[in-house]
């Protein structure tokens, strides 16, 4: 079993090995039976939770060996100076956590975090900047505007760490020593897509990766939507630099409507396939028009525009 937080890191509360430990085994049961395990955590303290799941794993619905992949998981968190981040610390998202909850939307039990950066450093001024994968030069020119801008502000910059619009949103961020964040769907120690290792890499060592899942996780279908609204919850706003008809942006962009998390769309050429996702929203009254940062800034800090809807 790994030690509990350093004394000298205050994103952490100085618990104890075996509660951080319960809170392990928590979150490993969570990703079986959610529900479940946040029924009981509302009502019972977690070391008796724990312990109620280690000993009839059945009842629960939750794998027999739940205390083993706990104790695996610290260990694997350990082995990269990952940290798992319960709601007893004092770097818990505890209003994103709250607005999951108002929403009727599956709240984490913890987080699983590695980095320097703190999660809350940049409460209240942290906008994602997200879209396509496979982005154009155009969007790719815009998310680095987009993301400099805010970043020139003193804002935190949050994005997914994925190929595109993602990777050209964390580096203006790194380009200037600012506050950026990724939050993903696989494990803290598992870079994916695999060829942005260096860029993730560099998160670990100057920034923050954030993950449901614990350390050694594979990416699967599911987890990205999950992701999505994680990636809603933790911001102020949505800037959506360029998507096309089916991108996994326009998921997010759901998420932050219903967490109501105000949503910047840039438009891009008539023409261009990877621009129609952004011009649906705009069309639908779903997102707020920005031709520029000064303009994303205006909407996500709620600066003359009314609800889009």
């Amino acid at each position: 079993m790994s030690a509990s937080a350093p004394a000298c890191d205050e994103r952490f509360a100085p618990l104890s090995a075996q509660r951080r430990f319960a809170w392990a085994v928590a979150a490993r049961a969570a990703l079986t039976n959610s529900l479940t395990v946040a029924a009981l955590l509302a009502d019972t303290d977690v070391e008796q939770v724990a312990e109620q799941l280690c000993t009839d794993p059945e009842l629960f619905q939750i794998p027999p060996d739940v205390r083993d992949q706990a104790v695996a998981d610290l260990d694997r968190a350990a082995a990269v100076e990952a940290m798992l981040l319960t709601p007893e610390d004092p770097d818990w998202p505890t209003a994103a956590v709250a607005d999951l909850e108002r929403a009727n939307v599956t709240a984490p039990v913890a987080l699983w975090v590695r980095g320097p950066l703190a999660l809350t450093v940049c409460v209240d001024r942290t906008v994602a900047v997200t879209g396509a994968r496979a982005a154009s030069d155009y969007g790719i020119h815009v998310a680095h505007d987009m993301a400099t801008y805010f970043a020139e502000r003193g804002w935190c910059v949050l994005s997914g760490a994925g190929y595109g619009i993602d990777t050209a949103a964390h580096q203006a961020a790194l380009l200037l020593s600012a506050p950026t964040i990724a939050v993903v769907a696989a494990g803290v120690d598992r870079a994916y897509p695999t060829g942005n290792t260096p860029l993730f890499d560099q998160l670990a060592e100057r920034g923050l990766i954030v993950s449901e899942y614990p350390p050694g996780s594979p990416p699967t279908k599911s987890r990205f939507p999950e992701r999505n609204r994680l990636v809603a919850a933790l911001s102020t706003g949505l800037v959506i630099c360029e998507a096309g008809a089916r991108s996994s942006t326009l998921d997010t962009a759901s998420w932050a409507r219903r967490l109501h998390r105000r949503i910047a769309a840039v438009p891009g050429p008539i023409y261009s396939a990877t621009s129609t996702g952004c011009h649906h929203l705009l069309r639908e009254h779903t997102a707020h028009l920005a031709a520029s940062g000064s303009d994303a800034l205006d909407i996500v800090t709620d600066l003359g525009a009314g609800p889009a809807s």
